[in-house]
């Protein structure tokens, strides 16, 4: 089975999304445009998952709405920028149990989202492997959330 790593390795050349469920993200063409649609569950509202590219490599995040930071591990920051040093200094940040987690950045990057380009800064964890889209991504691309119709749009 292919690791999380390779999978995004195999997406350099052709960036897709290929590592989530189809039904986890998917661009629409509707009276919305660049609207993404998400899974629904009727046992459980899942947070919703989109697609970002950076560096021609998609890479899934989780809308969080919950997280003041985007947050990417470090290990897709290793293969999306492989000869790149990455920021030393730390700062800690408290996860929803109340813990602090240490975490390392930012890192300015230049991203695609819903069809826009913007560039935004982006924290990093070592350990872990969800990639987080924090309030600060959600602001900054002007990101709708609409829970009845299960997309978002920018």
């Amino acid at each position: 089975m292919a690791t999380h790593t390779d999978l995004i390795i195999v997406n350099r050349e052709y960036p897709i999304v290929n590592f989530l469920e189809n039904s986890e993200a998917v661009l629409e063409p509707l009276g919305i445009p660049n609207c993404y649609h998400f899974a629904f569950s009727r046992q459980y509202a899942k947070s919703p998952k989109v697609p970002i590219i950076t560096e021609g490599v998609c890479v899934p995040v989780v809308v969080d709405t919950g997280a003041e930071v985007s947050i990417l591990p470090l290990s897709i920051l290793q293969t999306v920028l492989p000869h790149q040093s990455l920021p030393s200094e730390t700062r800690e940040v408290r996860s929803v149990d109340g813990a602090l987690v240490s975490i390392k950045g930012p890192l300015p990057l230049r991203i695609q989202f819903c069809n826009d380009t913007l560039e935004h800064s982006f924290y990093f964890i070592e350990s872990g492997h969800v990639s987080l889209m924090g309030y600060d991504l959600i602001s900054a691309a002007s990101l709708v959330i609409d829970s009845e119709h299960r997309c978002v749009w920018s």
